[in-house]
């Protein structure tokens, strides 16, 4: 078992990793791909039901996706660590934590963004001190939708965050 420090937003967390797996699963890595293409326009766009995910959307808001990730918050020292299930959607982050309550995490609020998919990690700032860490093989598309939210659709074929995901792929580690 390997321990690493992890430094972000000024913050330093220790993490242990038991293998050498990728941290974004080939599954999830091909969904964030095609996350892209849709949000670009490049193929039909898929919505989840917000009936079935138990959550309200504002008028035009779209949720093409919903996923998992362990939240983690900064209070002087990264504390929480709680799965929970990820809606995303072209304005925010719905958060259901595992007592069921909800949070929104809104990409327009957002003073800091950093993803590293190689460690499976995305971190969100709001400026109030209380950074968030996701974690998880599903943060591949919480960083595709908060690239295209935050920097445009343009940034989805260049930004260097997302640089892992054009080597990931079917018949590549």
């Amino acid at each position: 078992v390997r321990v690493r420090v992890v430094r972000m937003t000024g913050q330093t967390m220790r993490r242990r990793k038991a293998t050498a797996e990728p941290a974004i699963g080939a599954a999830d890595a091909e969904d964030a791909r095609l996350l892209a293409l849709e949000l670009a326009g490049l193929a039909p766009e898929r919505q989840i039901d917000q009936i079935g995910v138990r959550v309200v959307l504002e008028p035009g808001e779209r949720a093409p996706r919903a996923t998992v990730a362990r939240l983690w918050w900064w209070q002087g020292a990264w504390v929480g660590g709680v799965d929970c299930t990820l809606v995303v959607t072209d304005r925010r982050l719905i958060v259901r934590m595992p007592d069921a309550s909800l949070g929104s995490l809104w990409w327009g609020s957002m003073v800091g963004f950093e993803a590293d998919l190689n460690r499976g990690q995305v971190v969100v700032d709001f400026g109030d001190g209380s950074p968030r860490l996701l974690m998880g093989s599903g943060t591949a598309v919480v960083a595709v939708a908060g690239v295209a939210a935050l920097y445009g659709i343009p940034a989805l074929s260049g930004h260097p965050a997302l640089a892992p995901l054009r080597q990931i792929g079917p018949g590549r580690p």
